[in-house]
Parts: structure tokens; sequence; C-alpha cells
């Protein structure tokens, strides 16, 4: 029955292994050499001491020092392996050299063994610590690293959220001050305050309300995507436009591929595209969802976005349109990229923009499988 010992109890296993091997010495030595002063004082008994013992020695410090390593147990059974080799890979070397060049007498034959034996475990014991040591270090290492770097992420994204939410609610800010300051002087006057100014107020919380929420999105959705679902694109892209407040603007839904996604940010993604392109497109605005080989795409027929500038336009904040977040785009490119899908930039068949994510998972549906038309446009 092979004895497999618990990666917890390695080290006991160990020194007793080293235990057996030292009794086992001296029981060897006492039978074929009796015990005697005579035989305790011979050259043999000096020279087997001197060439087997100190290894033996190694063997038990070693297990002891294993014990008491901050190596962590989960890394033992990598040491135990190159151990239980080393003992048995050059025992057998050395029994095959035996066989061939035998010694002068089955003591010095068997010595000869418990020797190889004793070697073969230290230097199995020592392999296998420093490379799992190594092993360790180096896990360790690259998960500091990791840590590391979410938390580099996690500052740029408070430091962005900061700076968004500082430079674009000054402007909602100063308008509803100013109209309020208009409303007091009104009313410390005797005046009836303009409803238009109570109005202008009202949109600029408003506007702030939305700020604080988009900025909020593009600081969660950042984060890297550890799970996924099937997502039905055609589904989730209906979904999502009842949830946006659209105006006129008229939808078209080209495929019915299925991608693999984060179900929430997905709808995330669908929902800041719509309003970006209906808050740059204007309310009559034409959007089409279809896929390509590698993804899908979200494309309008609104102004565009020049060439220049679409680099700028991922960075958040940044806009092209007056009164605008700035922060569409960036949650899209977050998104994307907590996918690990890559987005791209580009001009539409009707001038627009086009918004193509690559390198998506995704899952063609098979004959006969009810789904959206290729062309199934949908006008709200």
């Amino acid at each position: 029955m092979r004895i497999q010992p618990s990666a917890g109890s390695l080290p006991d296993f160990i020194r007793a292994t080293g235990g057996v091997l030292l009794v086992g010495y001296f029981v060897l030595f006492a039978a074929f050499n009796g015990v005697s002063i005579d035989s305790v004082t011979s050259p043999e008994f000096f020279a087997g001491t001197v060439t087997t013992v100190p290894w033996i020695v190694t063997i038990l410090y070693g297990g002891t020092r294993l014990g008491e390593s901050q190596l962590p147990v989960n890394r033992f059974p990598r040491v135990g392996k190159w151990f239980f080799v080393g003992i048995v890979g050059f025992l057998l070397l050395n029994v095959i050299l035996i066989l061939v060049w035998p010694a002068d007498s089955l003591y010095d034959n068997l010595l000869w063994g418990w020797f190889a034996a004793s070697v073969g475990g230290v230097g199995g014991l020592g392999v296998g610590y420093f490379e799992a040591h190594g092993i360790h270090k180096a896990v360790v290492a690259e998960r500091n690293r990791v840590k590391r770097e979410e938390a580099e992420r996690h500052n740029e994204r408070l430091e962005e959220f900061a700076g968004i939410v500082s430079h674009d609610l000054r402007n909602p800010l100063n308008v509803a001050s100013g109209r309020a300051e208009i409303i007091k002087t009104r009313l410390a006057s005797g005046d009836t305050p303009d409803v238009s100014d109570v109005e202008e107020i009202l949109n600029a919380h408003e506007r702030m309300e939305a700020i604080i929420e988009q900025t909020l999105t593009l600081a969660r959705d950042g984060r890297v995507i550890s799970d996924t679902e099937s997502v039905s694109l055609a589904s989730c892209v209906q979904e999502c436009w009842q949830t946006v407040d659209t105006g006129n603007a008229s939808l078209q839904v080209e495929g019915s591929a299925t991608i693999e996604a984060d179900g929430d940010r997905i709808r995330h993604l669908f929902e800041n595209l719509f309003r970006n392109s209906v808050e740059h497109g204007g309310q009559d605005v034409t959007i089409r969802v279809g896929t390509h080989d590698a993804g899908f795409y979200v494309a309008d027929d609104g102004p565009g976005i020049p060439p220049e500038k679409r680099e700028q336009v991922l960075d958040a904040g940044y806009s092209t349109a007056d009164g605008g977040s700035g922060l569409g785009l960036a949650i899209a490119d977050r998104i994307a990229e907590a996918h690990g899908w890559q987005l791209t930039l580009a001009e539409s068949e009707t001038g627009g923009l086009k918004v193509a994510f690559h390198d998506v998972v995704q899952h063609q549906p098979s004959k006969g499988t009810t789904g959206a038309s290729d062309e199934s446009p949908t006008t709200t």
C-alpha cells in the first residue's frame, strides 16, 4: 500500500524518514559487525558514519525547518514529490551501479544503498523546497502586482470622479445659483418670480443628478468582469430602448446574435450609446444596431465626430455638444475594456457615428431559430 502523507504532515513524514534511515544505519552496522568497543571504534564504523550520517541528519533538520518555514502548506506537495523522487531515483541509479560494479561484501553494498537513499533525500528535499519557494514568491509578486494595479486604477477612478464632478457640476450650479439670486431679488422687491427661472433651476438640478449618476456608472463599470452570461443582442437592445428617453428617434436592429457579456453592464452600454446618439444627433436620429464578424456595432445618422476628435471623445468629460456630459462614450469604452473588447469609432454609412466593438464572443443562431430579422426597424 502506498503511503501518501497529507500536505500538513509532510514535515513530520520527512523527520520520520530521517529517523528510520538513522536507526536503520546503526541496526545495519550492528547486524553485520556486532556491538562492541572494537566494532564502534573500527575504521569501517567511522567511514560509514562520516559518509552517511551527516546526510541523514540534514534530512531531519530539513523536515524541522520546513515545518517552521513561511512556505504555505499548499506548496508542501511539491516538496514531498521531489523528496520522494530524490530518494527513489538516486537509490535506483546506485542499485544499477551496484549490480554492475558490486562492492566486496553484502554489508558494503547495503551501506552503499543506504548512503544513496540519504543523499537522494537531501537533494530532492533541497530542490523541492527552493522550487516551491520560487513559485510561491512568483505567485505573491503577481498577486501584489494585480493588487497594486487595481489600487492604481481605483485611485485614477477616484481622481477622475472628483475632476468630473468638480468641473461638470460647476455650470449647472452657476445656473441654479444665478436664477435663485434673480428670484430672491424679485421677491425682495415685491415682484412675482418668473416661471422660467424656476424651470431653469429644476433643469440645472436634473442636469447635476444625471452627471452624478453617469459618473458613478463610469467608476463602477470600469472594473474587470469575471463572470458573463449569454445575452440576446436583439432582446437586450429592445429592452434598453424602452428605458431611454429617445423622443422621435427610431431604432433598427440587424441580426440576432447572442453575445457573452455581463448583463447589467451591457445594458448600461446600450443605454449610454442611445442617449449619446439622441444628445448629439437630435430627437429624429435613426440608430442602427447590428453585428459583424468580430462583434457588434451601434451607428446613427447624426452629425458624426471628426476623425481628429475621435480619440478625445473617449476621455471622460470631453463632449462635442454644448451641455453634453462627455461621459456616454467614456462609459462605453470602460465597459468594453472591462469585457476585454476593443472599441473603435468610425463614420457610419449615413455620415453619422459608428461605434464598433471587436473581440466579442458571440453565438450565431442556428438555422430555423426564431429571432430578430436581419433588418427589423423599431420606431418610437
